[in-house]
């Protein structure tokens, strides 16, 4: 259909408000928010399983529990599918081991951008507890 698969009403409608036609591909942008969705509540599910599951320094528990989301949460572009993003990880690991004449150049870039970032707001953390610490304040 020329509309994209929409009922001609439900594009007139669109028409006569002034709004632009809706995107032709609802149903692919519906799967991708659902996607995202289910990889939102993985990484929640990692972070609390990780909290618990670790012992040992709260640094180290800190940082292995947020690792995971940040890579999972980072949107990298994917290759062929305009105005498409999946989680950096994915991305990189289709990139390298699965598509023929695959560039994962992007998405490594983003998994060490966010794995760098994560680590200075560790180290914040870590040297702002050691100052409050100094100052007298207690957990």
């Amino acid at each position: 259909a020329p509309d994209g698969g929409l009922h001609c009403r439900r594009r007139v409608q669109f028409v006569r408000a002034g709004r632009p036609t809706p995107p032709k591909f609802l149903f692919f942008n519906r799967l991708l928010v659902l996607a995202w969705t289910l990889v939102a509540i993985g990484a929640l599910v990692w972070v609390i399983a990780i909290w618990f599951w670790l012992r040992g320094p709260w640094l180290v528990r800190l940082w292995l529990c947020l690792l995971m989301p940040v890579w999972a949460l980072i949107p990298a572009p994917v290759e062929n599918h305009a105005q498409a993003y999946a989680p950096a990880i994915f991305a990189a690991f289709y990139e390298l081991f699965i598509a023929p004449n695959g560039n994962p150049g992007a998405a490594i870039a983003l998994l060490v951008l966010g794995t760098a970032l994560l680590t200075l707001a560790v180290a914040l953390a870590y040297v702002a507890r050691r100052y409050l610490a100094k100052m007298g304040w207690r957990e």
